[in-house]
């Protein structure tokens, strides 16, 4: 559900901010969500990851 949620969000800043949606971060993988954890010795909740794993953050433009 979260998933979804963050998919239309970045579907509508494509949209409505195309110069901003270029600075959207790649997705974290699964792997890299492991790492996080790894290295911060904690569990990401599933809907942390699910943001995570559609919008992983955003470079300054």
């Amino acid at each position: 559900m979260a998933k979804d949620v963050w998919n239309t969000i970045l579907k509508h800043v494509q949209t409505i901010s195309p110069p901003i949606f270029p600075t959207v971060n790649p997705s974290a993988t699964e792997e890299d969500i492991i790492r996080l954890e790894s290295i911060l010795n904690v569990h990401v909740p599933k809907p942390f990851c699910e943001y995570l794993s559609t919008w992983n953050g955003q470079r300054e433009h």
